[in-house]
């Protein structure tokens, strides 16, 4: 925090005296407190416009217990809300009311874990507060080339609300870097909301406790823990380091709030057999079917795909490629048409889609609960259904062997009450057991207290926390006519920074044995740049076509 604090003082006075017209743009003139009313006089007019269904009037529920608990002391608080039951806005009215109870707040930081979800949701924070206020940090977002402002704000985080990933904030805390360390100081004194809190890395989970303790504790932070699947992090017997949550939930009573929104019928199918639930999926006229990985949803679809009407979605087709899909998709849900889609879990990070009927192969709670919330979402029909089966070959990928072990029991145990809160708690309870040795993989905290001791810290050791382990290759796919326009002028561009980041709409993330397997179809853009141009090695149903590594990590 000294660090940040004298980095940050240094390059803002050589600015303010090199480049005083940039110094001018970073001064922004809405306080916090300010966003207040702007954010009531637009939320109040999307509440008027909603429909009288008991979705909306739940949703109402837990936005009056957001605002109730807002009046309480600053620290560490949780909201445990189904998928579905408006967490999003609700948390925004909590940290605005809770900023105007206490003025110590200089800003809101919302922490999201997947790239995919970030630009929507700051899209609706813009939409309620005002775009000059909303700064996104993140990979994928590229700034108007005129837009400093952003630009600056950017490098010190230095606006009313930031919305960023989990990889940008925590991946900071832990890092050596001027460029990372310079923002730190400004998340004190914030409202600091972690949407979806469930998705820290289990072998990372340590240290970012370490982070929200360190921060509630000292740096006058409020953080707010925000799932449908509320992680088992609380101290007790079995987690002697965990947070201190005895009175921290937001909600009145969870258990009443799952059960009122409940809008899906839960059954488990046993094992099946892929001819068994491809013959399920073409009776079916609207159905979303999840799987775990890429290989799952590619050989499911080609099973399937002669038939008509089925789309596929993975991370092997580029995210600009994959929102086109996406649309269709939205675009006959929404006419009552034909659609059938096969997809790995990226479906399941916030993805806005409403499907009658949803199945999924076995996974670990949390992945069943977001698939069933692509399941009558909007809670328009009578009961929704949701299928879960066992495929008859679970990925030898340890953590899908582990949420599969922990998760096929409470199948039983809890009948159709799969996402009840019991059931949630159980399985991060086990899941946390077997992995109880694993929540420090990389030993940062042994390495910080080993610095505390000897009044020496090895602020490079410590730096290799890095929120996801990529050993992963980027290929950007240049078949577009934007992408192919982009791709040329990094030949002749000097700033090429901004033409890789525009380019990463058009990026692929494969593994280094599928790197190697396509290089010779690659070409070199600039060192470490690779771009693929032949249309013969991607597909427009299924994406980049390379073969699926077995053993290894895994990307959605």
């Amino acid at each position: 925090m000294l660090f940040s604090c004298l980095i940050d003082a240094d390059r803002l006075d050589t600015e303010r005296f090199c480049s005083p017209d940039k110094a001018e743009q970073r001064e922004h003139d809405t306080p916090l407190q300010n966003l207040h009313s702007i954010f009531w006089q637009n939320f109040d007019a999307l509440r008027a416009a909603a429909s009288n269904s008991k979705v909306n009037e739940i949703r109402e529920t837990v936005l009056t217990n957001c605002l109730a608990a807002a009046q309480r002391k600053p620290g560490l608080f949780t909201l445990t809300v189904p998928t579905g039951g408006g967490k999003t806005l609700a948390s925004l009215a909590f940290a605005l009311e809770h900023a105007k109870t206490y003025s110590q707040f200089r800003r809101i930081i919302y922490v999201i874990p997947f790239t995919s979800i970030i630009e929507q949701n700051a899209k609706v924070f813009r939409n309620v507060l005002g775009n000059e206020t909303v700064l996104e940090h993140h990979s994928n977002f590229v700034p108007d080339e005129a837009d400093w402002k952003t630009k600056l704000a950017a490098e010190n985080w230095d606006a009313p609300v930031v919305v960023t990933t989990n990889v940008q904030f925590f991946d900071s805390f832990f890092s050596n870097k001027t460029s990372k360390c310079r923002k730190l100081h400004n998340v004190a004194n914030s409202v600091v909301i972690f949407d979806e809190v469930q998705a820290i890395p289990v072998e990372k989970l340590q240290p970012c406790l370490e982070v929200l303790r360190e921060l509630t504790t000292n740096y006058g932070v409020t953080a707010v823990l925000c799932t449908a699947t509320q992680p088992a992090v609380s101290k007790s017997n079995n987690f002697k380091n965990g947070l201190a949550l005895e009175q921290a939930e937001i909600i009145h009573d969870v258990p009443q709030l799952f059960k009122a929104l409940q809008r899906t019928r839960m059954t488990w199918l046993g094992q099946q057999t892929q001819e068994e639930i491809a013959a399920k999926l073409q009776q079916e006229k609207q159905v979303l079917c999840v799987v775990s990985t890429r290989d799952q949803a590619l050989t499911l679809f080609e099973q399937l795909k002669g038939d008509g009407d089925f789309f596929h979605l993975s991370a092997l087709m580029y995210p600009e490629h994959r929102s086109k899909i996406l649309d269709e998709i939205r675009n006959r849900l929404n006419a009552g048409s034909h659609c059938r889609v096969i997809s790995t879990q990226l479906i399941e990070a916030g993805v806005d889609v409403d499907f009658p009927v949803v199945y999924r192969s076995l996974a670990g709670m949390d992945s069943i609960a977001q698939a069933a919330g692509r399941c009558n979402r909007e809670g328009l029909r009578k009961i929704g259904d949701v299928f879960v089966y066992e495929p008859e070959k679970i990925p030898s990928v340890s953590y899908f062997r582990h949420t599969c072990q922990c998760a096929k029991p409470l199948l039983d145990r809890f009948a159709e009450e799969f996402l009840a809160p019991e059931c949630i708690q159980a399985y991060f309870n086990d899941y946390f057991w077997i992995n109880h040795d694993r929540m420090d993989k990389d030993d940062i905290l042994g390495k910080c207290r080993a610095g505390t001791q000897k009044c020496e810290f090895s602020f490079e050791d410590i730096a290799d926390f890095k929120m996801i382990d990529s050993a992963n290759q980027a290929i950007v796919i240049a078949l577009d006519e934007n992408a192919v326009k982009l791709a040329d002028q990094l030949k002749y561009i000097e700033n090429k920074q901004s033409i890789l980041r525009k380019l990463q709409k058009y990026t692929v993330q494969v593994y280094q044995n599928q790197f190697f397997e396509l290089k010779e179809w690659l070409e070199e853009a600039q060192p470490g740049v690779f771009i693929l141009k032949n249309s013969e090695m991607y597909s427009k149903e299924t994406g980049l076509k390379c073969q699926s590594p077995e053993g290894q990590g895994f990307i959605v």
